[in-house]
């Protein structure tokens, strides 16, 4: 039996049940690389642990700053909905890419821009990345399918090594401009 809890007070109580655990999700090789031992993967005693630990970063008085972050790039997606007037709106797409720059712009002080139409191929492999993490097989068979030499495999490795590159690159040009201020 599956129960879908939107009330936010029933949510916010049933997270801070003392007794409350959390089974492990069934994970992959590649989601394992990319999500590791987070909030998401973690089960019982660990999980209630950096759950505490992350209650601090995400209370209002935190998420109030992104505000403004999150109004501009929702008026970026609403502004496109709009010029595309009675065309098909793939709402899915829009969303994930809508998400994608608030996380990249409010999590990390990096713009994507990826709504705004601007072709940045190292966003769209780190989306295709993000979105093989749920692959049913892989999920199901682990590595055993993640190894074998299919077209789909193939292509997956070589673009997470892209966002490996990239994933790199952005972190040692926030080295740079930190030492720089220093």
């Amino acid at each position: 039996m599956i129960v879908t809890v939107t009330d936010p007070s029933d949510i916010r109580e049933i997270l801070s049940m003392k007794d409350y655990s959390k089974a492990k999700i069934i994970s992959s090789p590649t989601m394992e690389r990319y999500i590791g031992d987070s909030l998401v993967m973690l089960n019982d005693v660990p999980w209630m642990k950096q759950r505490k630990a992350i209650n601090s970063a995400m209370g209002y008085s935190k998420i109030k700053e992104f505000i403004p972050i999150f109004y501009k790039i929702a008026n970026v997606l609403v502004n496109k909905i709009k010029e595309k007037k009675k065309e098909y709106v793939e709402v899915h797409k829009e969303f994930t890419l809508m998400t994608f720059d608030v996380i990249g712009k409010a999590g990390f002080g990096f713009d994507f821009k990826s709504l705004e139409g601007n072709e940045n191929k190292n966003a769209s492999n780190l989306i295709n990345v993000l979105a093989s993490l749920i692959y049913f097989p892989s999920l199901i068979f682990g590595s055993l399918y993640d190894n074998l030499p299919l077209k789909k495999n193939i292509h997956l490795k070589e673009t997470c090594k892209k966002v490996d590159e990239w994933i790199h690159n952005i972190i040692e040009e926030k080295k740079k401009k930190k030492k720089k201020k220093k």
